[in-house]
């Protein structure tokens, strides 16, 4: 059972690479989604995924109090 948001977002990373589907976008898309906070984005894009890791960064901006479009 998946309990937080790290292991969900750590199954659909490794689905959508056993799928080869794009990583990083079906991250995006389930952060956008679940209206994650900038400040949840920023604190799983230190997860350890390079690409999505990036992604992440790049939505959730600096100071912003919503994900930022891309």
């Amino acid at each position: 059972m998946l309990e937080t948001v790290d292991e969900v977002l750590a199954m659909l990373i490794a689905d959508a690479r056993t799928a080869g589907d794009d990583e990083a976008d079906m991250v995006e898309m389930l952060a956008r989604h679940a209206q994650l906070p900038p400040d949840e984005v920023r604190r799983v894009a230190s997860m350890g995924y390079t690409e999505v890791s990036q992604r992440l960064h790049q939505i959730a901006g600096r100071k912003r109090r919503g994900l930022r479009p891309l």
